[in-house]
């Protein structure tokens, strides 16, 4: 295989995740939207139900999204990293030693795409965490909006730019090389 195919695959690839990332991009803004709207137009009074709790739904609230973004923080962490996809490889190559490289990079990006899908999601979470502290408490703090502004900015920066993935083929071809099979011990 030549080496510029590796290379090509990596568009179309990126541009798949580009349509997921845009499919929960949106719903992250619509749903805050929809509450910033409420907020504005209805100027409803805070919820006196949950007052003695506001507190507390507070603090739950800040400490799901400290969670979530850590979260995001730590998976982010080790997937785009050189020894990730060596693992990925190594293990391919494990089960079928067999394997070309167009193959073990499809395999990386069907990891890669599950867990850039899961930063995501957790991205969507912080913003969710956000709307539904206002729909309980009707509080106009600025909780609702600090979440957005985070889980936001985890989707911005985890926007799937082509240059992302610009070394994954590289990647591939190096963890192909320091692949070393287990040699029989009975030899």
């Amino acid at each position: 295989m030549k080496k510029y195919d590796l290379t090509d695959a990596v568009k179309p690839f990126a541009r798949r995740l580009k349509n997921t990332w845009q499919a929960v991009f949106l719903p992250s803004v619509i749903i805050y939207g929809l509450s910033l709207l409420h907020l504005f137009y209805q100027r409803p009074a805070p919820n006196d139900a949950m007052a003695p709790y506001l507190r507390n739904i507070d603090l739950v609230s800040y400490i799901v999204a400290i969670i979530l973004a850590v979260i995001i923080f730590r998976l982010k962490r080790t997937y785009f990293s050189r020894r990730f996809c060596r693992d990925v490889v190594e293990d391919s190559l494990m089960q079928n030693p067999d394997l070309d490289d167009e193959s073990l990079l499809k395999k990386v990006f069907k990891i890669l795409q599950k867990k850039m899908l899961l930063v995501w999601i957790l991205g969507f979470l912080i913003v969710l965490d956000g709307v539904i502290f206002y729909w309980l408490t009707f509080s106009s703090q600025n909780n609702m909006h600090i979440y957005f502004i985070i889980g936001l900015f985890s989707l911005f920066i985890n926007y799937p730019r082509d240059d992302l993935f610009s070394n994954l083929p590289w990647y591939v071809r190096e963890g192909r090389k320091e692949f070393k099979p287990q040699q029989d011990l009975t030899e």
